[in-house]
């Protein structure tokens, strides 16, 4: 606005007239203001694997969103941009809207515990289209356990060859966390297709569940999320072990 590309008239006491919506220049003006954002609302959308929003609550313990709350979130984000702030941006995309689950484990095996004795759990993979890689799921447990987790970008050829780190997370869980503990990442991974990409995850302390009968192919919002051959220290592979779930948003 003060760019010097526009013509500015001040009013009769020699202040500036903004006319914009007042609640999204609310939130923009608190960025500027100290450089933090908190949307009141909820903001955990999840979306089963054919895209569609589950009703009523989601699986992370919080109310679903209305349509109305990523209207919302989208029409911000879409000024942030057009005002150029792009920390504004940022952590607005570090809220999971549009977030889509992609289900890869038939089961949950509670019955069986599965160990952490030979180092990471980690599974391999690849995507058709341009996404955001928001998080994953990891099996839950009957005590607590914490997690160390990277994402590797892999060589095709030798997947133990590691071309760069896309992004690290850890957490500590318990017991009341849940059948299925999500790990969110601190920022929206990019993942583009024609690369593979590996989750590497340290886990220790108690035995957790471990899915079974996993899906080497999953189509979630569009697109197609292939798990490739790989059997990694602890197990983990593209039949069974950990990771359950991973959480994308679609581009």
């Amino acid at each position: 606005m003060f760019s010097g590309r526009h013509k500015l008239t001040k009013d009769e006491e020699g202040c500036y007239f903004i006319d914009r919506d007042g609640r999204h220049f609310h939130d923009i003006l608190n960025f500027l203001r100290d450089g933090h954002f908190n949307y009141p609302g909820p903001v955990l959308p999840l979306s089963d694997a054919s895209g569609s929003a589950f009703s009523g609550s989601s699986s992370f313990g919080t109310p679903a969103p209305t349509a109305a709350d990523i209207k919302y979130l989208l029409e911000l984000r879409a000024e942030a941009n057009y005002y150029g702030l792009t920390g504004l941006m940022a952590a607005i995309d570090r809220f999971p809207h549009g977030l889509t689950r992609v289900a890869r484990a038939a089961a949950l095996n509670m019955e069986d515990s599965w160990m952490y004795e030979d180092g990471q759990d980690e599974l391999v993979f690849t995507v058709d289209k341009p996404v955001q890689l928001l998080g994953v799921g990891l099996c839950g447990t009957e005590g607590g356990l914490t997690v160390e987790m990277e994402l590797y970008e892999v060589d095709p050829d030798d997947y133990n060859r590691e071309l760069a780190t896309c992004c690290s997370a850890a957490q500590s869980f318990t017991k009341a966390d849940g059948s299925v503990l999500r790990l969110m990442l601190p920022d929206p991974a990019p993942l583009q297709p024609g690369k593979y990409y590996m989750l590497s995850a340290l886990i220790k302390g108690s035995e957790s569940y471990c899915c079974e009968e996993c899906l080497e192919t999953v189509i979630a919002g569009g697109v197609t999320v292939t798990f490739q051959p790989w059997e990694s220290p602890n197990g983990t592979s593209e039949q069974r072990g950990q990771f359950p779930e991973l959480y994308i948003r679609v581009l």
